[in-house]
């Protein structure tokens, strides 16, 4: 083996690091491989250069590490002065990647804010994994079975022991009752009846008192906030609450209810010891529902299989086909995961949260696309800088370092003011969604640790981007800076990121104004009936139902007052109080919802009759010989002839006792909207109230037009002169169903704001790249204008290729705009058509948004002086 000289073996050994001394065998093998060969000046150059290879580690690991990490800090600071120098320089290109960076991280904040509370709902709630509602499939009539929340009364105690895994059974219910105190009077929507074990499910914090009283039949459980409404200062325990004339003692004080639950309540009333206040039926119907069952288990469920053996069961102890069908729900899956009948709240939407996440994910990556091609768009200007560092033996990692810590720079800047911003519109986007959200990283440590590893992540990405373009350009090439002609794929990427980023924007511009269509077309479908007018008042109480044709008759003494009526359930909600029918000369009953009015019902609404009559005081039979029927409900009965005067014998339920309504139908009445056009209308038998229906609940009153004010201020008089101490409470019937589309206004709101977000983004990186653009070829252009060439031809020539690009946005991005709206509207029952002028729009104005963009640099550039043009560069 040839030894190499003492002098280079010394440098060596102090070189490498003690806990090396392989590497010095490394470096002999080498000397031998390389001093033997020719071009010996050429060779020795070459391995000694790779030798060298291993000084850095030995920089780090050697006795002389404080001193190289003093370089090292240097070297940074050296980085950070060259990266603010060169984002000072830029000012053009900062400001835009600074301003849509920030917006971007913004909504990304604000969104996760709305997701994460989306998915917290009932996570509250101790082992809340092994808490599940059952919920069913019911035979109530009509081709398909009612899916429904709520179960049966009888349900708990039918399997009750029967399953291993269930650990406890409870029940909830929900009334509305007077809540006196004081010979003061409080109008309660929501009193929660529950089982005595419903706090060992649901672990509420007690603040005083214990949950084992509410076995008894006349304890109460109240919230803080109901305490203080009540009682105020004093002290609560043991005080006395009228609810429906019966006497409640105050048993145990909880916290206040957490907002993000499914369910909410502030007064708590023991099940056992209110019974009487249900009807008979309620005990003792198994197939019926009427109340909500919830089951915790010793361990979480496979649903799929617990539910299966669960109607194995049930169908093993039932005597007919017409059993329910059970399922059970994970606790904290109904709220965006469950949307049936009787839902117990408004819930939310997985849809949503795909929708607003994916949002979030698409505003962010069209400010990073911005950023990639603005620093590409810059990294031209910088080929020079990058071909000298080249020369003196700069290494790709140190430039590509230059480049993420200048990225660094500017997407932490960016994610600082987002947090202001975010701060500043969080209220406003409270507004919107009405929640109370909180930008609070010390209380939720993961979410902050999300934020910096995403501005860490998106820093390394579009840092790398212009690095790397840049390192792979022959060294003569970026010296020369004359680097356009030879990469003309680095204008292939921009173009694709321009095209992706209007494709994005295409999509969700024509979302939004396909949804502005159907919430436009659900607003303005004509209902069948003409709720504008129309004042809706709840009875509240037995004895003010019982006076409602004195006060009906007081009403209408007033001009202001067109109509009263009367009926047993909200109109505006969906319609329950399901019969059994039968058509005479028929065997089989059918089910139908039943609505039971007083007269002029029809007339106060706005609603048409297409055959027949209405109910009337002239005909005293009515009440027990005539029923009106809608159309939806002539063909659900499947009449062969002439409706009016066909046979019909239906149950009559008073509440407590059941009999038979054997009539004629009298009319028919042309199909209207009840609640919203989520549902499309369901058959209805209308019954004029008598003895052996069920009670009124609700008042309908149509008032004119003018002074509506002045209106409802006589209707509360004269409420008030016959309810005591009954509170006066009303709605406009009109924004009552204007309500069920709450939250698509506000899905539509935001969604709008970040389409909005998105193309203000994308026109920002457009002007930037034009910017760009026209100073590149500003020299062409004073050639050009030289030559003769007129400032129209100038302008069609530098913007065509932009424009190019963005009308094949468009055609990429409509057919999956497409898809996306065509899956949306089938939440709705009655949809509206996608119309081809959305497409047109949504293309003539991105267009028209650009060529305003283009314009701007592209008027500025050929109007500047040739002269100067032509020396530039």
């Amino acid at each position: 083996m040839k030894n190499p000289p003492k002098w280079l073996l010394t440098i060596f050994r102090h070189c490498i690091p003690e806990s090396r001394p392989d590497l010095e065998g490394d470096f002999l093998e080498l000397y031998e491989q390389e001093s033997g060969l020719s071009n010996g000046t050429l060779r020795n150059l070459k391995w000694l250069l790779r030798a060298f290879r291993f000084i850095p580690l030995k920089i780090i690991m050697s006795k002389n590490n404080n001193s190289m990490r003093r370089n090292n800090i240097n070297m940074l600071s050296l980085y950070f002065k060259i990266g603010r120098r060169n984002l000072v320089k830029n000012k053009t290109y900062s400001i835009i990647n600074l301003c849509g960076l920030t917006i971007a991280f913004a909504a990304c904040i604000l969104i996760a804010l709305f997701v994460i509370d989306e998915f917290s709902y009932d996570k509250h709630f101790k082992d809340y994994e092994k808490i599940y509602r059952l919920a069913g499939k019911y035979d109530s009539g009509g081709d398909e079975k009612t899916v429904s929340a709520m179960s049966s009364y009888m349900l708990k105690p039918f399997i009750k022991d029967q399953f291993n895994n269930i650990d406890k059974i409870t029940r909830l219910d929900f009334t509305s009752a007077i809540v006196e105190l004081d010979n003061q009077k409080f109008m309660e929507e929501s009193i929660a009846i529950v089982d005595s074990n419903f706090f060992d499910v649901f672990q509420f914090h007690l603040i005083r008192g214990n949950f084992q009283s509410l076995h008894g039949p006349n304890s109460v459980a109240i919230s803080e906030k109901d305490a203080a409404k009540y009682f105020g200062n004093e002290d609560p325990m043991g005080k006395t609450l009228e609810i429906n004339d019966r006497s409640f003692s105050v048993t145990a004080i909880i916290a206040d209810q957490n907002k993000n639950a499914h369910f909410e309540s502030g007064i708590f009333l023991p099940m056992h010891g209110v019974l009487d206040w249900y009807p008979d039926w309620v005990m003792t119907n198994f197939s019926g529902y009427g109340m909500y069952t919830y089951i915790k288990t010793f361990s979480p469920l496979n649903e799929e299989t617990f539910d299966q053996q669960l109607n194995q069961y049930v169908v093993d102890q039932w005597d007919t086909d017409s059993h329910p069908q059970y399922f059970v729900q994970s606790l904290p899956m109904i709220h965006l995961n469950s949307n049936i009948n009787h839902e117990i709240s408004d819930n939310g939407s997985m849809m949503v949260i795909y929708i607003f996440s994916v949002t979030a994910i698409i505003i962010l990556l069209l400010a990073s696309i911005n950023y990639i091609n603005l620093s590409l768009a810059g990294s031209f200007q910088r080929s020079k800088e990058v071909g000298m560092k080249k020369v003196f033996g700069a290494s790709k990692k140190s430039q590509v370092t230059q480049f993420q810590l200048e990225s660094v720079m500017m997407i932490f800047t960016s994610a600082v003011f987002a947090l202001a911003l975010a701060y500043w519109l969080l209220p406003f986007l409270n507004t919107l969604t009405d929640k109370s959200l909180t930008l609070d990283f010390f209380s939720e440590p993961m979410l902050l640790l999300a934020y910096l590893g995403l501005t860490i992540f998106i820093s390394l990405i579009t840092g790398s981007f212009p690095a790397v373009f840049l390192l792979k350009i022959p060294t003569l090439s970026s010296l020369k800076g004359n680097i356009l002609n030879r990469r003309q794929s680095s204008f292939s990427i921009r173009s694709m990121l321009i095209t992706a980023q209007f494709f994005i924007s295409v999509m969700l511009l024509v979302s939004t104004m396909a949804i502005i269509n159907q919430i436009n077309f659900l607003r303005n479908k004509d209902l069948g009936i003409k709720p504008d007018e129309v004042v809706l008042v709840p009875f509240q109480t037995a004895e003010m139902t019982e006076k409602y044709e004195v006060m009906k008759n007081e009403l209408l003494q007033n001009s202001e007052i067109l109509s009263v009526t009367a009926s047993n359930s909200n109109i505006t909600n969906r319609i329950g109080g399901w019969r059994s029918y039968r058509i005479k000369g028929r065997k089989e009953q059918q089910q139908c919802p039943t609505v039971i009015i007083k007269h002029d019902f029809f007339k106060t609404i706005g609603a048409e009759f297409v055959a027949g009559r209405d109910f009337n005081l002239d005909y005293p039979s009515d009440k027990t010989q005539a029923y009106i029927i809608n159309e939806s409900a002539a063909r659900f009965f499947n009449f062969d002839s002439t409706v009016v005067g066909q046979s019909i014998a239906g149950g009559a339920f008073t509440g407590s006792k059941w009999t038979i309504k054997d009539a004629k139908i009298i009319g028919v009445v042309k199909d209207f909207h009840f609640a919203s056009l989520h549902d499309k209308v369901r058959p209805v038998v209308f019954s004029l109230h008598s003895e052996i229906t069920t009670g009124l609940a609700w008042m309908e009153i149509k008032i004119a037009e003018k002074d509506k004010p002045k209106t409802i201020s006589l209707i509360e008089s004269v409420w008030n002169k016959h309810s005591g101490d009954t509170p006066f409470s009303f709605d406009y019937m009109a924004k009552v169903i204007a309500d069920h589309y709450e939250e698509e206004d506000n899905f539509l709101q935001v969604f709008s704001i970040f389409s909005f977000l998105s193309i203000f983004i994308g026109c920002l990186g457009l002007f930037g790249i034009t910017a760009f653009v026209m100073k590149r070829r500003s020299k062409e252009i004073g050639i050009r204008k030289v030559l003769g060439a007129k400032a129209q031809s100038l302008i069609v020539l530098l913007s065509k290729d932009f424009l190019k690009l963005i009308l094949i946005s468009n055609v990429l991005g409509f057919p999956f705009a497409y898809l996306f709206i065509s899956e949306w509207i089938q939440n709705f029952a009655y949809q509206a058509p996608i119309s081809h002028w959305i497409f047109v729009i949504t293309c003539i104005g991105l267009l028209s948004i650009a060529l305003i963009t283009i314009l701007f640099h592209t008027i500025k550039t050929v109007q500047a002086n040739p002269v100067k043009a032509i020396k530039y560069e």
